[in-house]
């Protein structure tokens, strides 16, 4: 499991200096399968930063069904944590048909990185994107 997260640098400068939000490639991929799409470009920003509230609302006991909603289209990976630590995604999208079973943590892990590697490239970048400041958030959360 691994999340592709990457700002287009071309781009980003532009999204920030009108104050819109900066697009990045973002998507799933397990086992070769891409969701939604390995080129998908979203609200990456914002995404993880809900996808990491995600994380903190399993790890906390609020919830055993995370849903890893994207922003731009109607596509979602619901899941099903078990007690035994494996999760079931299943994607929300009338086209698309499978079912991913691995280790909750190779989620998390996942998508961590993500977050970090983007909040990285916007630094590299000289970038503050709308939205960062939830990855923060975040991050620090998960830390604690």
């Amino acid at each position: 499991m691994r999340v592709r997260a990457e700002i287009d640098s071309a781009s980003a400068r532009q999204d920030v200096n009108r104050n819109a939000e900066v697009g990045v490639t973002l998507a799933f991929e397990h086992e070769g399968v891409w969701y939604p799409g390995q080129e998908w470009n979203d609200f990456g920003f914002r995404v993880l930063g809900f996808w990491l509230e995600q994380i903190l609302r399993i790890r906390d006991g609020r919830s055993t069904t995370p849903e890893f909603e994207f922003l731009d289209g109607a596509f979602c990976l619901s899941g099903s944590v078990h007690a035994d630590g494996m999760v079931d995604l299943v994607p929300q999208h009338a086209d698309t048909d499978f079912r991913w079973q691995l280790e909750w943590s190779d989620v998390e892990n996942a998508i961590i990185i993500a977050a970090k590697s983007l909040c990285d490239q916007a630094s590299e970048l000289a970038l503050e994107p709308r939205g960062i400041e939830g990855i923060h958030a975040g991050l620090r959360r998960l830390s604690e």
